[in-house]
């Protein structure tokens, strides 16, 4: 997905000299080859992501298009109350990116984990949070974020994520949610890079003759409030999955557009647990300890799916 972020972003700075990449001392190979053709567009401030905020806030009230890169604790959590005052108070365009969503950064330990962030960021007032499924998805969503008004916040994994798609979504807006397999009864709706895992529940549970819907929420905020409340009027159950906390990410926005809606549909969560230690390991090994491993979602699915009660016409 890091790549599919720098791809995209060179394409919008080559045609647009107002975009602007800004580095807290990070990221200097993946973007080795963009210093070098513009170097009048890429800005390391050192490590210093507070100061970093403030610096693109001041950006973008000239004009600028300023990007702020970095890993996820570090450009969110660490920057909170300079986000709040200097972007959101003034509604300013400024992109930031962080890398490293969830446990990825798993040999680094819970300094570098990131699973407060969807919430942190949705509190905000007028921040849009992105979280995209796979490479293409992070395409389109970057094509949306050319002319978005406002602050923005991008989730990336890392890198050699797969691809949940076979191309680029068409039209993918920001708010919208991809249908990506069609079922019965249960559906499962997954965020980021965990698409892939939801998707992969899916298959093994059709090997055993569970039939269930699968979508991807690449924008957890906003997210179509009307598609959310149609899955629930014609699933028993919906499945959020995320590698986030409890709190705040999809299955607290999900739960939330359900109970409004008045719609009677069970709403199932697999997260990572409240936890400030969740110890250290390869990010797979940490998402299989704690049931974020397709087969685990599936076996957990199975179980419940005996419970979903038939779906009123």
């Amino acid at each position: 997905m890091r790549t599919a972020f720098v791809r995209a972003f060179e394409r919008l700075a080559a045609a647009d000299p107002r975009w602007v990449l800004l580095s807290a001392d990070t990221g200097f190979r993946v973007f080795d080859e963009f210093r070098a053709e513009r170097p009048g567009q890429f800005l390391n401030v050192g490590v210093s992501e507070q100061a970093a905020i403030g610096f693109a806030a001041g950006m973008a009230s000239e004009g600028f298009r300023p990007v702020l890169y970095g890993i996820v604790p570090f450009v969110t959590a660490r920057c909170l109350e300079q986000i709040r005052i200097d972007i959101c108070l003034h509604h300013l365009p400024v992109l930031i990116v962080g890398v490293g969503a969830g446990v990825t950064y798993g040999a680094e330990g819970p300094t570098h984990y990131s699973l407060h962030d969807v919430g942190a960021m949705s509190a905000l007032p007028g921040m849009t949070v992105l979280a995209p499924g796979d490479p293409f998805e992070v395409e389109s969503l970057m094509h949306a974020i050319a002319t978005h008004d406002g602050p923005a916040y991008l989730r990336l994994a890392k890198s050699g994520e797969p691809s949940v798609h076979e191309r680029t979504p068409e039209a993918l807006r920001i708010g919208g949610l991809i249908r990506i397999r069609e079922g019965e009864k249960i559906a499962l709706i997954g965020t980021g890079h965990m698409v892939k895992t939801a998707l992969g529940a899916c298959e093994r549970l059709s090997e055993r003759g569970i039939s269930v819907s699968c979508f991807s929420a690449p924008t957890p905020k906003p997210i179509d409030r009307d598609a959310v409340a149609a899955i629930a009027s014609t699933h028993a159950i919906i499945a959020t999955i995320e590698e986030h906390g409890p709190y705040g990410g999809l299955h607290a926005i999900v739960s939330q557009i359900v109970a409004e809606s008045g719609i009677s549909c069970r709403v199932v969560r697999f997260s990572m647990p409240d936890e400030a230690n969740l110890g250290i390991g390869s990010g797979p090994c940490l998402r299989a300890r704690h049931g974020l491993d397709a087969e685990s979602v599936a076996e957990r699915i199975a179980r419940i799916a005996t419970d979903a009660r038939p779906v009123k016409a």
